[in-house]
């Protein structure tokens, strides 16, 4: 779309499921165990993001993005955030790597050109959690980066 008009793009991401431990949850026992429900919305997903032209694979389990996210915040403050958060995506939903490890992040902080060094540290708290200001909120949360200010602001 970048390149047919002129538009900004504004990553913002919010903690889903901040329950999920580091090691991770199957998807069944996120979905409730049903292994038809889980076909299903796996199906879905993935006709969605055909349609969407996205890659998509096979993954098993879910894991706690927050790390990444606060991470993401970080990438775009040294301008690498849209190759960063692809990366993340590309890892999560096609590769089924674990996200919230640390050694993930920075692998995949180096491939989208930031020092790994700067990058190995993940801290929560980086980032603070506020409302989503936009209608229909629904109660999420969102992770503002330091410095940021206002609903123009960089947020997650």
């Amino acid at each position: 779309m970048r390149n047919q008009y002129e538009i900004k793009v504004q990553w913002r991401a919010f903690p889903l499921h901040p329950e999920t431990p580091e090691e991770g949850l199957s998807l069944k026992d996120l979905f409730g165990g049903d292994p038809a429900n889980l076909r299903e919305k796996q199906e879905r997903q993935r006709r969605v993001a055909k349609d969407l032209g996205l890659p998509w694979g096979e993954r098993k389990k879910t894991f706690n993005s927050r790390l990444a996210q606060e991470l993401g915040k970080w990438a775009e403050s040294k301008g690498r955030g849209d190759i960063f958060h692809h990366a993340v995506f590309r890892a999560y939903f096609v590769d089924g790597i674990n996200i919230a490890k640390k050694e993930s992040l920075t692998t995949l902080a180096e491939s989208a050109g930031l020092p790994g060094k700067e990058a190995e540290v993940p801290k929560r708290g980086r980032c603070r959690l506020e409302p989503f200001p936009a209608a229909g909120n629904h109660g999420r949360s969102y992770l503002r980066h330091p410095g940021s200010s206002g609903s123009g602001g960089p947020a997650l």
